[in-house]
């Protein structure tokens, strides 16, 4: 923080306003990300926004904002409609697009300093239900950790290994409703990994359909105790299933060159609760500091950076991990001349 500023607590301004025929949603500037979740839940929307509830919805469109979405919607900072904003001299503008769009655009990622943001409107899209694939890694020394990253990388990304080589066309790799992350923790062995889809196709949105899958997956683990190839026959009665949703039917048979993996999850979950809240089985509340960095690919060297920082001789090995997450698709798509993310591109 810079030598004189000065922190404003906004918890109390937290109100949130759905337009679900236009769409849009309006926060106010002390609103948390579990605030929208929860409003835009109930008219079976979601915009995109950090994957983490506790976060400021300000915050997070001021430093980009990564979500589970944003490989098919962009940025959060891509999808402000408008905000609100009170600069150092007390006077309160409304900027967009096509009003006072200086203040519009370095909003838009550039990471604030430039006034009191009072509320923001958002883009919202329809998406009740998702799919969750969650599992364990085995990586036991550093030539695993490489490969398993090298691996992942190419898988989501399409990343290839020299950094320099990446151009327009390096978002290949899985579908843009697909999103992943990797972690790698610094005292343990097993590899922590999350893959979701938010393809409506392959994903049915309705409340009916979500609470059919859980029925019907009780009736078919109660089926495997006693008929011992009822477990995929059964996959076909499904409403979704691992096998059908694009992306994450490959990674049935790759595991990224670990030598096995263990607690393999399958799941159709509720957006605005269940995935967004997922953050929670991965950071507890307490003491936590968060440092963020960008990279056009998981090249060679930086692959080599994370393997040594999580499993080298300086390596800390305590509760400190590394959070790598997908990017690509719809989040470089947006140029430099549009927001002020300056990593977008």
């Amino acid at each position: 923080m810079k030598e004189g500023a000065i922190v404003l607590d906004l918890s109390r301004m937290r109100q949130v306003i759905v337009d679900a025929d236009a769409r849009i949603v309006t926060v106010q500037g002390g609103a948390k990300i579990l605030d929208v979740d929860l409003e835009l839940g109930r008219h079976g929307l979601m915009c995109v926004s950090g994957t983490h509830q506790n976060l400021g919805v300000v915050g997070c469109i001021l430093g980009g904002g990564v979500g589970y979405a944003s490989r098919k919607h962009g940025l959060a900072a891509d999808n402000l409609v408008s905000a609100e904003i009170v600069l150092a001299d007390g006077r309160v503008k409304t900027c967009s697009p096509t009003k006072h769009e200086d203040l519009y655009w370095s909003l838009r990622g550039g990471g604030g300093g430039i006034g009191v943001v009072t509320a923001v409107t958002l883009k919202c899209y329809p998406l009740r239900n998702a799919a969750l694939l969650t599992f364990n890694l085995y990586a036991p020394n550093s030539r695993f950790r490489r490969k398993i990253l090298e691996e992942w990388s190419r898988w989501i990304c399409g990343d290839t290994d020299d950094e320099d080589s990446v151009d327009s066309n390096f978002n290949c790799g899985a579908p843009r409703e697909v999103y992943s992350q990797i972690i790698l923790p610094t005292n343990s062995s097993s590899i922590p990994c999350i893959a979701t889809s938010v393809d409506p196709e392959v994903v049915p949105q309705s409340e009916f359909r979500l609470e059919q899958y859980r029925e019907m997956i009780k009736i078919k683990l109660k089926r495997s105790r006693f008929f011992r190839n009822s477990s995929k026959s059964d996959d076909h009665r499904l409403p979704t299933c691992w096998s059908r949703v694009p992306g994450l039917a490959d990674l049935r048979s790759n595991k990224f060159g670990a030598p096995f993996r263990s607690n393999s999850s399958f799941r159709m979950v509720r957006y605005y609760d269940e995935l967004q809240g997922l953050s929670s089985k991965y950071l507890h509340s307490g003491n936590v500091f968060i440092a963020c960095k960008y990279a056009k690919t998981l090249s060679t060297r930086i692959i080599a950076v994370l393997v040594e920082a999580s499993s080298g001789k300086k390596s800390p090995s305590n509760e400190s991990r590394i959070f790598i997450t997908s990017a690509g698709h719809n989040t470089s798509e947006t140029s430099s001349k549009e927001t002020a993310f300056v990593s977008t591109n």
